[in-house]
């Protein structure tokens, strides 16, 4: 027995449409890295790292955010450390909050060995992790480029 389909071309053309406004409702506002509260070192050795950074997040959206993919890349001075891994639960931004959240990161540590002796000279550095995040919010899905830039010490730095 074969059920007659009632789908006609004038009802997919309005839910398309109705897709497409809903969509067109739901406006994402950036996710704002208000800034970095702290860099910590951890597990460090010439093979590997992890580093911990703390970053002041605000979502002025009216409903959650969660991220759903990193794709950054890290810079001293300018110079490419090559792609930087962010481990860990992937974070959630409930809706109109600003705190703070914790990322680990595991940069390419043979990279970072190169820029130690001017690093040595100068006791500072430009740090930077730039890239797109993909998040998404209900069933609606973005990307955001992220340019974080901060200068750095040896006193900022905390080891664990």
């Amino acid at each position: 027995m074969q059920i007659p389909c009632k789908l006609s071309i004038a009802n997919l053309l309005i839910f398309c449409l109705a897709v497409i406004s809903l969509q067109s409702c739901i406006s994402y506002k950036p996710v704002l890295v208000k800034g970095i509260q702290s860099v910590k070192i951890k597990d460090a050795n010439m093979q590997s790292a992890t580093v911990e950074v703390k970053l002041r997040v605000s979502n002025p959206n009216t409903y959650k955010i969660k991220v759903k993919d990193y794709d950054l890349e890290g810079f001293v001075n300018g110079n490419s450390m090559g792609k930087v891994k962010v481990e860990g639960d992937k974070l959630v931004f409930p809706k109109k909050s600003e705190q703070d959240y914790v990322i680990n990161l595991k940069p390419d540590v043979s990279k970072i060995i190169s820029e130690l002796p001017g690093l040595m000279l100068t006791k500072s550095a430009m740090i930077d992790i730039k890239g797109n995040v993909k998040v998404k919010a209900l069933i609606f899905s973005r990307s955001f480029p992220i340019n974080l830039q901060r200068k750095v010490t040896a006193n900022d730095f905390e080891m664990e």
